[in-house]
């Protein structure tokens, strides 16, 4: 097996390239799509229809929501409690396994005016950074804060505005296209900044930061911060989106998400 997204890092030569199987593609039009540690497949159409896609590509389920407005963020970190955004109305939506609604939360009625980045803790609650305050928090699905950071333009010289977060390993990262990924601790505290500009969003399996670039895969080893591009298999085409678990390959072509299994 090739790739390993789990703790352990690929050592192919970067001039090889994996094989690629096809093994499933979606029938629906894809405007973007995301993926959980279950290998589903969650994918968002233009309209901004939720459709979810079990391990084996049988579509299972869907959800939809056209009262507000764009849907700009899914976190399937945890696959039985799926967090939704639509920062139009700030109104973030938490789904079970059968993508039903548990619970909403009106970040507007917390005396949030400006977020465009959430994302799920590991303990289940919500992370939101706040770019008019410079703040980040965490708060529960019923709005009760319980961490939250000092103001961060006093402590950074460029406070993150990002469109991206994400918790692993008890870290935070935010992702800033403009600045890069910040990392903060469990607390809120800023731990340091990768200067990875352009990106809109990453993964992160054990030890090692993954993320697309002009429909290139590559590696950031946290501990080192070396950076490697990782070979794709020619049937990844020209691919417009890229996400990895495990031993398979995600891949947005011609607005279709193509499914791979990567062997040696």
């Amino acid at each position: 097996m090739f790739f390993c997204f789990t703790g352990c890092h690929p050592t192919l030569p970067a001039q090889q390239s994996p094989a690629g199987r096809f093994l499933w593609e979606t029938e629906a039009i894809a405007e973007r799509f995301y993926t959980d540690k279950l290998q589903q497949l969650y994918l968002v159409t233009a309209t901004g229809e939720l459709i979810k896609y079990d391990a084996a590509g049988r579509e299972v389920f869907r959800y939809n929501n056209n009262r507000l407005g764009r849907l700009g963020q899914v976190d399937a970190t945890n696959p039985f409690n799926l967090l939704l955004y639509y920062p139009d109305f700030l109104q973030v939506i938490v789904l079970d396994r059968t993508l039903s609604e548990v619970a909403t939360l009106n970040l507007f009625d917390l005396g949030y005016v400006q977020v465009q980045a959430l994302g799920l803790s590991s303990d289940n609650q919500i992370w939101v950074y706040d770019e008019q305050r410079f703040r980040l928090s965490k708060i529960s699905p019923e709005g009760q804060v319980g961490q939250e950071s000092s103001d961060l333009s006093l402590q950074l010289e460029h406070p993150p505005r990002p469109r991206f977060l994400l918790e692993r390993r008890q870290t935070v990262f935010l992702v800033d296209p403009e600045r890069g990924v910040y990392l903060f601790d469990i607390f809120g505290q800023p731990l340091q900044t990768i200067e990875l500009r352009g990106l809109s969003r990453v993964q992160v399996h054990g030890d090692y930061l993954w993320y697309a670039q002009e429909g290139r895969l590559f590696s950031y080893h946290l501990p080192s911060g070396k950076v490697q591009e990782m070979p794709l298999p020619a049937e990844a085409g020209a691919a417009g989106q890229i996400q990895v678990q495990k031993d398979r390959l995600y891949v947005l072509q011609d607005h279709k998400v193509r499914v791979l299994a990567l062997t040696q």
